[in-house]
């Protein structure tokens, strides 16, 4: 939890401006739909139709429409918009991060014919071959991005990685070699 933003439950209603009922002390830091979320979590109440699932969440707070009826026992903020006060959830929640500097980290892999522009590319990554990273995009550390424009594929395991410095390492050996 020290890594992410987090904010109790009561703070939470006085910045939604909305009316709390339940445990304003509880400490939360993440969004999840309601049927998702746990203790650690806001969820919200769009539409009627998911209802149902308010009885079953484990939600650490609802964002419900003020004349919302709630099981009992549940936390839940009460606002005139859930979707709307939801928006402020995320700005409290995930505040604009810091500018990613453009580049490519020296542990990267960028494959054959991968071309990548305007992009940052984290540590310990692997572009695929012919693969198109534009700009603005910003490839995680340990992931594998392939296609035209590139996506992410999936995350590489520590195995890959390793072979992946390994497969770098050899080939400038050979490129020594050759040149010696």
């Amino acid at each position: 939890m020290a890594d992410r933003p987090f904010i109790t439950v009561a703070e939470l209603a006085r910045r939604l401006g909305g009316r709390l009922d339940g445990a304003g002390g509880r400490v939360v830091w993440g969004v999840e739909p309601l049927g998702q979320a746990g203790p650690e979590a806001v969820s919200w109440l769009g539409s009627a139709r998911y209802l149902p699932q308010l009885a079953d969440t484990e939600a650490g707070v609802v964002l419900v429409p003020e004349d919302c009826e709630v099981p009992a026992g549940k936390t839940v903020i009460r606002v005139s918009d859930p979707d709307a006060a939801l928006c402020e959830v995320l700005r409290c929640l995930a505040p604009p991060s810091e500018p990613v500097p453009v580049g490519v980290h020296p542990t990267a892999v960028i494959g054959e014919g991968a071309a990548v522009e305007g992009a940052a590319i984290a540590a310990q990554t692997y572009v695929g071959p012919g693969a198109v990273v534009g700009p603005g995009k910003v490839v995680g550390e340990g992931e594998l991005w392939v296609g035209n424009p590139a996506r992410p594929a999936r995350t590489l395991s520590d195995k890959e990685i390793e072979s992946l410095h390994y497969s770098a390492d050899h080939y400038v050996r050979l490129k020594d070699e050759y040149l010696g």
